[in-house]
């Protein structure tokens, strides 16, 4: 008897646009936005570059505004890549931190319910960092599923400072989407038993998308992850990304 052979290939394929360009993620006060970034960008407070460390009222370019609320930023990894976060504070300014006026909570989430690596606000393990600006530089970087980091940035209405100036790298693997391991099975050439495809592959993450790059014959059901072999189908590949 004719034995047709179902190859199934997995191909989770990131393109890294690591150093080919760089973006500076400059936030608008007040509000709440996500950002993908790659290694390269630069994050900044709402004023940009530039600013005082430690002098009050010198209106110096560059410096946050005394807004008055909070800003949240999140940033993620490169849209359908791999990796994970991580930011490096070489500047790192805000006012009277002591007091709680202004400070910053940082979560290793894509949101703010995740563990809170860093909070320099009153009651915070970190109080009061980043008063003067002098503090030694520091680096943190996300160790969830997603690979995400979210700022929360309080601004009071008093007396600003340079805020931050905090180059991204996006580092390891683990975040993003994981394509799991590939798989094969041989069918007959007269078989009409539904193969579900997920059953041939193991350790792959929910919400990828499958694909048939080859072959002809049958029933493929992207949206269910199934083929249905028919008589006459051909050797096919499958790729779920």
């Amino acid at each position: 008897m004719k034995f047709n052979r179902l190859i199934l290939v997995l191909l989770f394929i990131v393109f890294n646009a690591n150093n080919l360009y760089s973006q500076d993620v400059i936030p608008v006060a007040c509000s709440t936005a996500t950002y993908n970034v790659n290694t390269g960008d630069v994050f900044y407070d709402d004023g940009g570059p530039g600013g005082c460390l430690c002098a009050d009222g010198a209106g110096c370019p560059g410096e946050y505004a005394n807004a008055g609320c909070i800003t949240t930023v999140t940033l993620c990894p490169p849209a359908g890549g791999c990796g994970n976060v991580s930011v490096t504070f070489n500047v790192f300014a805000m006012f009277n931190t002591a007091s709680a006026f202004d400070w910053m909570k940082i979560y290793d989430s894509a949101d703010t319910t995740g563990a809170i690596l860093f909070d320099n606000d009153i009651g915070g393990p970190n109080i009061p960092y980043g008063t003067c600006g002098d503090d030694p530089v520091f680096t943190v970087t996300a160790t969830n599923p997603s690979g995400c980091l979210t700022f929360e940035f309080n601004a009071t209405t008093v007396v600003s400072r340079a805020g931050w100036e905090a180059p991204v790298t996006i580092v390891g693997g683990g975040g993003g989407a994981n394509a799991g391991t590939d798989g094969s099975i041989d069918i007959c050439d007269d078989s009409t038993t539904l193969i579900d495809l997920y059953s041939l592959i193991t350790g792959e993450d929910t919400g990828g998308t499958w694909v048939r790059t080859s072959g002809t014959g049958g029933t493929f059901n992207a949206a269910a992850g199934t083929f249905l072999p028919a008589p006459g189908a051909t050797t096919s590949t499958f790729e779920y990304t």
